[in-house]
């Protein structure tokens, strides 16, 4: 028989998935129950207040809409929007303590010698986004949190 408490993970990630949960609640209780005592949790979601803030300036800047696309923001095709604090909020909620908050880009190119045009690009929509690097405005947050007892 398998013994649930025994087997408990150490970590659990949920990425690029879970804005997409018709239910985050019931996923939040499945993976406090999955986690060991202070087990933890990192949730990646794209962030709403990025899509909000580059989606409005679409038409007169070319960086929001290669941040957008490269991003896949352009239509926000999501069931749920967050921001950092919202999720954090939700977290809380459902018994998990935030340890960190970062921002994170879907462009993660796969080439271990990237052609010098698409090095260009991507230092191009680096340069864009550099300026936002220091909030936590990123196109995509992750938020790593912890179980808590209790």
């Amino acid at each position: 028989m398998w013994d649930h408490h025994s087997h408990r993970m150490d970590a659990l990630f949920i990425w690029n998935c879970f804005e997409q949960i018709e239910d985050p609640g019931s996923t939040l209780a499945s993976a406090y129950c999955l986690l060991k005592r202070h087990g933890l949790l990192v949730v990646r979601v794209p962030n709403v207040s990025f899509y909000e803030s580059w989606r409005a300036q679409i038409r007169s800047n070319v960086a929001a809409w290669r941040s957008l696309a490269y991003n896949n923001l352009l239509g926000f095709p999501y069931l749920f929007g967050y921001t950092p604090a919202v999720l954090t909020r939700l977290l809380l909620r459902h018994g998990f303590a935030s340890v960190a908050t970062h921002n994170s880009s879907l462009l993660t190119l796969p080439f271990p010698d990237m052609p010098e045009e698409v090095e260009r690009e991507s230092s191009s929509l680096n340069r864009a986004l550099g300026a936002r690097s220091e909030s936590l405005s990123g196109p995509w947050i992750e938020v790593v949190c912890r179980r808590r007892e209790g």
